[in-house]
């Protein structure tokens, strides 16, 4: 069987088409490959953030709001007029890739900072990149962005150096040297994973020396 996508559904009428925005509905419709038959019964569900049934749970054609920026898996099973199942079905509508792409770069680069401050430097500069990469690379308001990106590249590749030097003095019990190494590391980035495994690292180091 298969599951026919009839558009976006605005609002207080029965117009249909268009891209589908958050908080916003469309159409599905569900069709058999031998086509319908009398006194068929329809069960539509969904899977994932991304939506929910708005109407239509029971009908041949069912209309779904986005909720979200996440991905959504919609379901309907066909049965009979005697319960057996005849088809079943699904529709994937991935929104997450257009959501980001339509988001500014300012409202990015605050998603990211408050990944830093959480110390998750990978995931934001993650973050930054897979917007960077999506866009023009024309787009002047992307400068910002960039700018903030290559600055936090720098920072994590500092970070790690400060570590990897804060490991080599460790091994050798040169524990001042460690310690510098390490404030300069948690002065750029505090809650980063292995700045907090290295402070770990320093303190059993120093509780072993007692």
């Amino acid at each position: 069987m298969r599951i026919e996508y009839l558009g976006r559904k605005f609002a207080g009428s029965g117009e249909r088409g268009g891209a589908v925005e958050i908080g916003q509905q469309y159409v599905l419709e569900a069709n058999l490959d031998d086509g319908d038959a009398p006194g068929l019964r329809y069960a539509w569900s969904t899977e994932g953030p991304g939506c929910t049934l708005a109407s239509g749970h029971a009908s041949r054609q069912v209309t779904v709001t986005r909720g979200g920026p996440e991905s959504c898996l919609v379901k309907v099973t066909v049965s009979d007029a005697q319960g057996r199942v005849i088809g079943q079905g699904s529709y994937s509508q991935d929104t997450s890739a257009a959501t980001a792409k339509a988001k500014k770069p300012e409202a990015v680069i605050a998603e990211a900072k408050i990944m830093v401050e959480a110390g998750k430097l990978d995931e934001a500069i993650g973050t930054l990149n897979d917007y960077a990469g999506n866009r023009d690379k024309q787009d002047k308001n992307l400068a910002e962005l960039t700018g903030y990106l290559s600055s936090l590249s720098q920072e994590k590749a500092d970070v790690l150096q400060y570590l990897e030097d804060f490991k080599q003095a460790l091994a050798e019990g040169r524990l001042d040297i460690a310690r510098a190494r390490l404030i300069a590391a948690r002065t750029l980035h505090p809650n980063y994973p292995p700045t907090v495994e290295a402070a770990r690292l320093l303190e059993e180091a120093g509780t072993s020396r007692r």
